[in-house]
């Protein structure tokens, strides 16, 4: 347990940076996570999947907080680079997959060009692609143990009981309760002001997010055994219930699609 105490500590910091809304604070924290990630390399890869499902959710407190992300996934790569220095050929081999991929965003930034959307629009949309490909391009070389596999599967069900929670209370309270003032002002159809959006600010994307959570939690569930048993049928109905909650129509028919092999 002591080896997760690093998941409630980084939450607490992420919501304290949030509220606080001060430079010095933002300054700090960006200091922290370059460090923490150099330090500390695997934590900092787990940190990741725990900022970006409550990204939304921060920024409308604090938009300097977007910048977490980036931090940790380039001071990764710095500890990457540094590591293999010497072995040149381990930072330069790519799956097939993975040369697609990059040439699937030069094609599209070329055909971007030629149609005429602006540099600025491609850049941005690249940036995403890269970000995301670097968090694989790192989690290959750091030689991920069945410990750190465990690490991540106690990350996401932590982080999915928060979102979970909070979702609820956001249903209960008619979004008038823990939410950013913009969330709650926003203009809402009366189909869609009952759905749960989540700190996801997306009740499509939260739905997909709580599916994974889902297939996730239950695939471990050897996890919770004896006593504790209990806690595991509590977590996957507080899913469930939050996941059924968001009416995204469109992940139901998917996760359909998804359990008909199985159910064959």
């Amino acid at each position: 347990m002591e080896k997760l105490t690093f998941i409630p500590l980084i939450l607490a910091f992420f919501f304290v940076g949030a509220a606080l809304d001060n430079t010095v604070v933002d300054l700090v924290m960006m200091l922290f996570f370059a460090g923490y990630a150099l330090v500390k390399p695997k934590n900092a890869l787990i940190v990741l999947f725990m900022y970006f499902p409550i990204r939304p959710f921060l920024l409308e407190y604090n938009t300097a907080l977007k910048g977490i992300g980036d931090i940790i996934v380039f001071a990764l790569l710095f500890r990457i680079l540094w590591m293999y220095r010497k072995d040149l050929k381990k930072l330069f081999h790519f799956y097939w997959f993975e040369l697609a991929f990059i040439g699937f965003i030069i094609v599209g930034a070329v055909s971007a060009l030629i149609t005429g959307v602006t540099p600025t629009a491609i850049i941005f949309q690249i940036r995403g692609f890269v970000l995301f490909y670097l968090v694989f391009y790192i989690a290959k070389r750091l030689e991920i143990t069945k410990e750190d596999v465990y690490k991540f599967v106690a990350t996401t069900i932590f982080v999915t009981v928060i979102i979970c929670i909070h979702g609820l209370i956001e249903k209960l309270s008619l979004r008038g309760w823990l939410l950013p003032q913009s969330w709650q002002d926003m203009p809402l159809s009366s189909k869609n002001r009952i759905r749960i959006y989540g700190m996801i600010g997306n009740p499509n994307i939260l739905a997909y997010y709580l599916s994974f959570s889902f297939a996730i939690i239950l695939y471990y569930r050897n996890w919770f055994k004896g006593k504790y048993q209990w806690l595991f049928y509590v977590i996957l109905a507080l899913t469930f219930s939050v996941w059924a909650l968001t009416y995204s129509r469109g992940t139901w028919i998917a996760v359909g699609v998804a359990c008909l092999p199985t159910c064959s």
